[in-house]
């Protein structure tokens, strides 16, 4: 696995620079069966998004710490995502300022470390907007969770924590040999355009070195300037969990 998290050029530009709106947290659940994973992407038009950011993703992280499965068909994930909203509009509270200045678009994973009988490896993600999981084919990407961005106004999101605390659920199998990529749409945009989808793919056939990670995510192309967090799972061939 690698994650990088990083302040994309349009903030960086900004006089003062922005802060990272971005945030993740990565964990191994207790009962060491689940890689567990939680992104945010903050608002840029919310003016603490990267508090909101920040406490949903350890907020999320806790939860799954404790109860990865999520219950039958993941009955629990609402609770985690209402918890992790109440604690975004105190954190928010605390600084005196309204839920609507740390609003943020939120994702929470778990990935079974060990491969069933077939070699695949289960993937369950609770997704509220554009926050996305994309899988490796061949020289391009396919989106399997999050919402697709499209349209005039892509940028444009109808649910958000904490205001909407009801994510959509997404089950998949990762097959041995398998790259998923989760990504804010700072990188997820790349993904899937055409020319920088193929770059990243050729880039993450295998896990390169963490430095090599970090320039990676860092890109440079033309319209790109968000702020960009990724976190990819290279599952191996047979046996073992990702790495």
């Amino acid at each position: 696995m690698r994650a990088a998290s990083i302040v994309g050029p349009g903030h960086r530009c900004d006089e003062p620079a922005e802060p990272r709106q971005d945030a993740f947290r990565i964990a191994v659940d207790q009962s060491r069966r689940h890689l567990i994973v939680a992104i945010a992407d903050g608002m840029s038009d919310s003016s603490h998004s990267h508090i909101g950011a920040n406490v949903a993703t350890t907020a999320l992280v806790r939860h799954l710490w404790s109860d990865a499965a999520g219950g039958p068909a993941g009955t629990r994930a609402r609770e985690w995502f209402v918890s992790a909203a109440r604690q975004m509009a105190g954190a928010a509270d605390q600084r005196g300022i309204g839920p609507e200045a740390v609003r943020a678009a939120v994702l929470a994973a778990a990935v079974d470390l060990d491969a069933a009988t077939d070699g695949t490896r289960r993937v369950r993600v609770w997704s509220i907007a554009d926050v996305g999981a994309w899988i490796r084919e061949g020289s391009s990407w396919r989106q399997v969770a999050g919402d697709e961005r499209s349209g005039f106004d892509r940028s444009r999101l109808s649910a958000f924590l904490p205001h909407h605390p009801h994510p959509a659920c997404t089950t998949f199998q990762l097959a041995p040999g398998a790259v998923m990529a989760l990504t804010t749409d700072g990188i997820g945009d790349a993904l899937a355009h055409p020319d920088l989808g193929a770059w990243f793919a050729a880039r993450w056939t295998r896990p390169p070195h963490i430095s090599d990670f970090v320039d990676d995510v860092g890109f440079e192309a033309k319209g790109e300037l968000d702020d960009r967090t990724a976190v990819v799972v290279w599952c191996p061939s047979r046996g073992g969990g990702p790495r």
